[in-house]
């Protein structure tokens, strides 16, 4: 994930908090660009950060970097997941459809989305894309 500005002539500067999911099979790849506007978390990290610096006398120095992402704090609930579950989290990472997680991991494919929903539950997101997001904040690939 990164941070970006973005200026435009006679607008506000805005930030924007991005993620670039690659999601592919063994043939073909999908690259997808998530944003999400940050500019208040930004902003409000600058006011402390220069407060702060401020109080010590300017030895504070600011991480380059706002408070971590939500997917960071969904990172931790990793460890609610079954074994099996991560095993499906994984293949989902690598982009296999249900039907190939169910033929890699010698499950069902109804199994395979039962245990699909389960991780979404456990890690608090609504799709694979975001479940993607977690698995890769937690352990970069």
């Amino acid at each position: 994930m990164s941070l970006m500005r973005v200026r435009r002539p006679q607008l506000p500067e805005r930030w924007l908090r991005c993620a670039f999911p690659v999601l592919g099979g063994e043939s073909s790849f999908v690259m997808l660009h998530v944003a999400c506007e940050v500019t208040a978390q930004v902003e409000a990290w600058s006011l402390l950060s220069n407060y702060a610096s401020q109080v010590t006398g300017g030895k504070y120095r600011s991480p380059v970097a706002p408070a971590p992402p939500q997917t960071l704090l969904a990172a931790s609930s990793l460890r609610t997941l079954s074994v099996k579950e991560a095993e499906v989290l994984e293949c989902i990472g690598d982009g296999l459809s249900s039907k190939r997680i169910g033929q890699q991991l010698s499950l069902s494919e109804h199994t395979v989305r039962n245990h699909t929903k389960r991780i979404f539950s456990k890690l608090g997101v609504h799709s694979r894309v975001e479940a993607i997001m977690v698995l890769n904040a937690a352990a970069p690939r």
